[in-house]
Parts: structure tokens; sequence; C-alpha cells
């Protein structure tokens, strides 16, 4: 049994001793507030010390009587058990009866001579199956002997088969073995030669591919000085340009402009657009997206994001927008006049949100009353001769590339002259325009403008529009936006490498299939002279077979003799072996069944004789249980006794402990009064303070005490110690 320490007489004097110390604080906390106090800081102190040391008492015996709480539960336990062994040793002595005894005697030995019978019975079974085994070893070796005698005869009658036809003949079996080897090498370079096949025509495919897949070349290339004026004109970061330098610059900049003539696709030569002026859909995408790489081309020269086109922006081009504000009176700053309800009619056109807004000028504008973005300045530099109005594919790009490097040069580009004509005279002039409205459009996103969509439409006296557009605030999810596509840069040299690599490819497929048509007419020659002559060889064997042939077909009857009979010998022998085995799993079947009753009769036996001997040693089984039942009963006697005493402990520490932690409370209460009233924190030395002036405590927060008593904690300290000390006493005289 575990053993804690029971609390010391000298924590529980401790306890009583702090009240009994120092009467005076205790007292005067519950006497009216006319009188003065007298505290320091020592007291404080002792207080706290009485509480620690009641805190340990408490925590002490709680743990003692947890502790013996535990043993009683274990000793309870131990008691349940032993009574319950005690009523079965009585009950084992009431039955012990001489006539019990001599019938349980009787029940023992009959078991004993079951066991004996069923342990016979036993040992017969597994002799039984050690005889089927040896059995079935011997006919399945006899079995195997047969068939390997049957096989050896079959074998003797294929042979004498063979004599007689000439088939075993030396010559015709090397002759045929040529054959066998010529003809899978045939095999061979026949696949080898359906593969080399597949890999030129797969290589010609592919030469036709890159001849087909040429690509359209032109583009404009500008010189980085032309960037470094357009934004200087702009007023990127400064504050205007000195005009001459800024002139001559731009005019250096604009004779190095170099135009790649632009060279069509087989299909944009054989494209025809019936009327170029009446532009589909289709035909109107496809142009904007041509103008669009072309420009984008220059825009990558200098690191400008590129431009884009959307199904919006090429309706807003066929709905010519750009031409109608282009055809406005510039001179009374009427550029973007076009009036409300044709605004409302291109939005829905366009899959753009609409509204009444106005320019930074007061006046109404196309997107500006839609509520979205800006339509750029149509570039009207380059005219169509329409003719019957019908036109190449191919021509109206070269038109397109021709107005964009007209518009970035002072050089004029022709043409067909019978077809189209660029102007560039139209585009000289002084700084300003120059760069002011015919570069924005190509150079400026990100920048003040910002043109981010592009799209391309011919008008019906020929000229070519450019419509750019600025759209900003409208979420993309509106029409305009669907089928954006951002062309890429237009490819300033034709790319001949993949043409070139698949023209190599081709040339080594057609060699390697030279070479398996070689190969393979090589091995079909082989097979052929193999083939003739293991025909020669077998007509040789069969004319020497012919000649001998009454001795052969003698040896060949005597053959299939033997072998029928080793056939019957290896039925015989077969069907002898499954009997032996059926034999043997019927003997395991009876082995494993007497097992069974072999160890039924020993478990019985052993029961009997258990049952035997606890009859017979009823008395002494009785004795021992009640011996063993009187100790737990006693243990447990000790162990509630030992619980019972640690109670009143317990019970007497923690209220040791309450009253310990309000007198703490008390002298700190006062401590606190003290110091507000006096300005200052006391120390060792004893300081007064004028209760008169305090406001009382209430009377349940201080421990209840008068004149003719010691204070209640004095008294719960000595009734503790009196607990303690008694039951100290009584604990040594049990030990």
């Amino acid at each position: 049994m575990k053993k804690t320490p029971l609390f010391t007489l000298t924590a529980a004097a401790t306890i009583a001793g702090l009240a009994l110390a120092n009467p005076q604080s205790t007292h005067a906390a519950t006497k009216p507030a006319t009188s003065t106090v007298q505290t320091t800081d020592d007291d404080e102190v002792a207080a706290q010390t009485a509480v620690d040391q009641a805190q340990q008492a408490a925590t002490t015996t709680a743990a003692a009587k947890a502790d013996a709480e535990a043993d009683l539960s274990a000793a309870q336990t131990t008691a349940d058990q032993t009574a319950a062994d005690k009523a079965a040793a009585e009950a084992t002595k009431a039955e012990a009866t001489p006539e019990a005894i001599a019938q349980a005697q009787a029940d023992t030995d009959a078991a004993a001579a079951t066991t004996a019978d069923a342990q016979a019975a036993s040992d017969a079974a597994d002799q039984t199956v050690a005889d089927a085994q040896a059995d079935v070893d011997t006919k399945a070796a006899a079995d195997e002997a047969a068939q390997a005698a049957k096989t050896a005869a079959d074998d003797a009658v294929a042979a004498a088969q063979a004599a007689l036809t000439g088939e075993d003949d030396p010559t015709v079996t090397a002759s045929q073995q040529a054959v066998d080897e010529a003809q899978a090498a045939a095999d061979q370079a026949g696949t080898a030669v359906a593969d080399a096949t597949a890999a030129q025509t797969q290589a010609q495919q592919a030469v036709d591919d890159a001849t087909d897949a040429d690509s359209e070349v032109g583009g404009v290339v500008l010189t980085p000085d032309f960037l470094q004026v357009y934004h200087e004109v702009n007023g990127d970061g400064y504050g205007g340009p000195d005009e001459d330098w800024a002139n001559n610059v731009l005019a250096q900049a604009r004779d190095a402009t170099q135009l790649i003539d632009y060279q069509p696709t087989a299909a944009d030569d054989t494209e025809i657009v019936p009327d170029m002026t009446q532009l589909t859909n289709a035909e109107a995408r496809e142009l904007s997206e041509f103008a669009a790489s072309v420009i984008n081309d220059i825009r990558a020269q200098f690191g400008i994001a590129p431009i884009s086109v959307s199904d919006g922006s090429v309706q807003a081009a066929l709905l010519n927008l750009g031409g109608k504000m282009y055809r406005g009176n510039y001179g009374d700053n009427s550029w973007y006049d076009i009036d409300s309800e044709t605004s409302v009619a291109a939005a829905q056109t366009l899959g753009l949100p609409y509204g009444t807004q106005y320019d930074d000028r007061g006046n109404e504008g196309p997107l500006e009353a839609m509520g979205a973005g800006t339509i750029g300045n149509a570039v009207m530099n380059f005219t169509f001769n329409l003719g019957d109005k019908s036109s190449p594919m191919s021509n109206l790009k070269r038109g397109i590339l021709a107005a964009i490097a007209s518009l970035m040069s002072r050089t004029g580009y022709s043409t067909d002259a019978t077809s189209i004509y660029a102007d560039g005279s139209s585009v000289t002039g002084d700084l300003g325009g120059q760069i002011d409205w015919l570069t924005d459009f190509i150079l400026d996103q990100g920048g003040s403008k910002n043109y981010g969509y592009l799209g391309v439409e011919i008008d019906d006296g020929g000229s070519l529009y450019f419509t750019f557009m600025k759209v900003t605030g409208v979420d993309h999810s509106y029409p305009f936006f669907n089928n954006t596509t951002t062309p890429a840069p237009i490819a300033h040299t034709q790319d001949t490498t993949a043409l070139a690599k698949a023209q190599q490819a081709l040339a080594d497929a057609t060699t390697a299939l030279t070479t398996a048509q070689a190969t393979k007419t090589a091995a079909d020659t082989a097979l052929h002279t193999a083939q003739a002559k293991l025909a020669a060889d077998q007509q040789t064997a069969a004319a020497n077979a012919a000649a001998n042939q009454a001795t052969l077909t003698a040896n060949l009857e005597a053959a299939e003799a033997q072998a029928t009979a080793a056939a019957a010998t290896a039925t015989a022998t077969h069907d002898a072996l499954t009997a032996a085995q059926t034999a043997l799993t019927a003997a395991q079947t009876a082995a494993d069944e007497a097992h069974v009753a072999l160890a039924a009769a020993q478990a019985a036996e052993t029961a009997a004789a258990d049952h035997l001997e606890a009859l017979q040693q009823a008395d002494a089984n009785l004795a021992l249980a009640q011996a063993a039942d009187e100790a737990a009963q006693a243990a447990l006697t000790d162990a509630q006794t030992a619980y019972e005493a640690t109670l009143a402990p317990a019970a007497a520490a923690a209220s040791a402990l309450k009253a310990a932690q309000a007198h703490l409370a008390t002298v700190q209460h006062w401590l606190a009064l003290h110091q507000k009233h006096t300005g200052a924190k006391p120390a060792a030395a004893l300081k007064q303070v004028n209760l008169a002036k305090v406001k009382p405590v209430a009377a349940s927060a201080l421990p209840s005490t008068g004149d003719a008593h010691q204070s209640g904690l004095a008294l719960l300290g000595l009734s503790l110690l009196s607990l303690l000390g008694g039951t100290a006493l009584q604990s040594k005289r049990r030990a």
C-alpha cells in the first residue's frame, strides 16, 4: 500500500500561530472604523507564508486521501474475488461425497479406455495412409515408364514412315533447313522494303507540305532615329523639340526607311475579291489582320505593344466610322461630328454599350456617345483603281503595305500602275504634318493615344481606310471583343529551312528504300535456289525408298504393332495410378476423422481427471479459500479505516487554506488603504492611518471575531493541529 506522509505538526502550528502571533491585525479588522490600525509589510509577508504552508498542507492531505481511496478500491476487488473462490470451494465440498468420488473415478477410467481405443484407431488409419502413399508412388513410377515407352514407340513409327517415303534422308533434312532460313531472310527483307516505302511516302508528303506552306513576306524597316524624334515631337518627357533639329533628323530617318517588297502566297494570288468596295466580313478581317501584321512588325522594332483585331474593330471599319469622321469639317473642330442616332446604331452593331457623353471639345462623339473608347482618324493616302472592282487578295495586301510604307517615309511607292497607286507626296511637309496624325496610329501604343484595335475597309471611291480604335472602361465580355487576335509581325524573308530539311529526309528515305529493295531481291533469289535444291533432293530420296519398299514396309508394320502394345500398357498403368490415388484420398479422409476422435477422447479424459482431483482435494481447497477470504476481508477493513482517517485532515487543511487566504486578503486591503491615504507605501516601520476617513469594509469580507474571542483563524489552526496530531498517533499505534 502506498504511504503518503500526513500533514506535519510544524505546518499546522504555523497556521495556528499566524493569528496568535499577531492578534492585533485580525482583531482590529472587525472593529468600528473610528480607531487607528498599525500594520507593516511584515504582516503581509507572514500572511503570504501562512497561505503557502496551508496550500502545501492541503495538497499533501488531498494526495493521501486519493492514495487511500485507490488502496480501498483494490482491497475491495480482492475481497470480492476471494469470496467467489470460497463459494466455489464450498460447493465442491458439498458435492464430494464418497459416492460422487467413486463415480468420478469410474468416469475417469472409462475415459482413459476410450482414449486408448481412439489412439489405436488413429495409428491404424495413419498406417493405411502410409501404405496407400507407397502404392501410389509405385504406380506413378510404372505409369511414367509406360508413357515413355509409348512415346518411344510413336517416334519409331514416325521414323519408319519417313524411311518409307524417303523424308528421313539427311540430304533432304539439310535442304529443308536451308529453305526455312532463306524464307525467314526473304520475309525480313520484305518487311524492310515495306517500312522503307512508308518512310519515303511520308518524306515525300513532308516535302509537298513544305513546298505548299509558303508564307507572306514584306514589311517596313525603320531606324532608331525615327522613334526618338516621334517621342520628342509628342512631348513624351520633353518640353518641346528644336524644330530644325527634329526636321533634319526626321528627314534623314524617313529617307532611310526601307520597304521590303510584298511576296504573296499562292493562295492570295488565286483568291479573287469580287468587289473590293463591298468587302465581306471574312475579307475585311483578312485584310485587317494583314495590316496589323505589318504595323506590329514596325512596333516590334521599337519595343511597342502590338495592335489587335476583333469582331468589333472589323465591324467599325465596315461601317466606315473613321471615314465619316474624316469627312467632317476639320476647320470648325467638328472632327467627331456624327449624330447620336448613328452613334447608337454603331454601338449596337459593334457590340458596345452606349449613352450620351461629350469629348473634351464639347462635341458629342461616336464612341463617346456609346460610352466607351475613341475612334482614331482614318488614313486616306492610298487609292485603288477600281476598274470592275474585283481584285486578287494579293493586290489589296500590296496596297496596304504601300500605304503604311508611304506614311513612314517621304517616298511614294507604286505598285501595279494599272490597278493601284500610293502617292507618297501627300505625307510630306512640315514637322507637325509628318508626325502628328500620320504616325500616331502606328507607333503610339501605351502613349497618349493608345490605339489597341484596327479595322481596314475600302470605300466606294476606292480609298483605303485604316480605322484605329481605343476602347477602355468596357468589360471584355461584350461582343466587340469576340475573336480577338494579335497577328504576329510579318516576316521579312522566306523561311526555306523546313523545305531543305524535308528534301534531305526524302533523299535519305529514297536511298534506304533502294538498299532494302536490293536486299529483298537477293533474299528472294536465295530462297528460290534453296527451294529448287530441296525439290531435287526429295525426288532422289523417294527413288531410293522405292527400291527398298518391302523392307521399309515391314519395319513400319513392326513399329506400329509395338506402338499399339505400348499404348495399351500406358493406359493400364495410368488407370491403376488413378485408382491408387483415389484410395489414398479415402485413407487420408479416414485418418483425419480418427485424429478428430482421438482429440475428443483425450479432452474428455482430461476433464474427468480434473473433476476427480477436485472432489478428492475438496477439503484442502476449501481451507485455502477460507484463509484467503479472511485475509482479504481484514485487508479491506484496514483500507477502509485508513481511508476514513484521511477525510478529516483533508477537510481541515482545505478550511485552513481558505481561512489563510481570507486573512491575506484582509492584510493586503488595509495596506492598500494606508498607502492611499498617506501617499507612501508602508515600510518595515509602523505606519498610522486614520480609519475614520476610510470607507468600512463589508463585514462579510472579513473574519468574524470580537473582543472576547480569539480570531477565527487561530481557532481553526488549533483545531487542525488537534486533528492531525490525533491522526498521527492513531497511525503510529496501528503500525
